[in-house]
């Protein structure tokens, strides 16, 4: 009795597999560990700017701040960004916000990153209050103190300038410093996106690429 193996069917299959359906497999893993890396950097963006409104949140933590490219066969390249380039074309405004905050800077009047604004200085508040979306109300900004009267310029004791506010009513106000002007502030970098993503990446890639492989059946 002979007994003959046939395997044409067989490297048939294997072929199959490593020509289309395993591609196809890695790329399906490849865009769900994107949309978690995506997911994860969401959340770290909402979690640093915790005065942002619901408006602001989606426009800082949107889909145009920070996109993400599926992935395909045979590239198995997928992508999620705040990153200016060709990829998915010039960075969104509101990514560009993202990049400064990622790689920090110095903030400066005619800057990128807008600030409150008085005589080509920034104005940063010392007792003025803000809003629940971390500006300061439209009354007390250095515009509307100085327009009114309730607000000057003054010297500061260690150097450099400031606006001074009359609080109070009567002839004798109190007088408090208001804001500060400086002509430039640092940016400190708080986003970490490329740690998230290494994290996220290390943590469910082995778990998502077994899963899609194990989907694959033989015909």
């Amino acid at each position: 009795m002979t007994i003959k193996l046939e395997t044409k069917r067989l490297e048939r299959n294997l072929a199959r597999l490593s020509r289309t359906e395993a591609p196809r497999a890695m790329a399906r893993a490849l865009t769900k560990i994107a949309l978690d890396v995506r997911a994860a950097e969401v959340a770290h963006v909402t979690a640093n700017f915790p005065k942002a409104s619901t408006g602001g949140r989606r426009y800082i933590a949107g889909f145009r701040a920070i996109p993400a490219k599926a992935a395909d066969s045979p590239d198995l390249f997928s992508a999620v960004l705040p990153r200016g380039g060709a990829l998915l074309g010039p960075p969104s405004d509101s990514e560009k916000i993202l990049i400064q905050h990622r790689e920090g800077g110095q903030i400066t009047p005619r800057g990128p990153v807008e600030r409150l604004v008085s005589t080509a200085q920034l104005a940063i508040p010392t007792f003025i209050q803000r809003g629940r979306s971390g500006k300061v109300r439209k009354r007390q900004t250095p515009g509307n103190l100085l327009a009114s009267g309730r607000g000057f310029f003054g010297k500061l004791s260690t150097g450099g300038e400031g606006i001074f506010v009359k609080v109070g009513r009567g002839k004798n106000p109190r007088i408090r410093l208001g804001f500060t002007l400086r002509r430039a502030a640092p940016l400190e970098p708080r986003i970490e996106f490329y740690r998230i993503a290494r994290a996220v990446a290390k943590r469910g890639w082995l778990t998502k690429a077994r899963k899609e492989m194990a989907r694959i059946r033989l015909a």
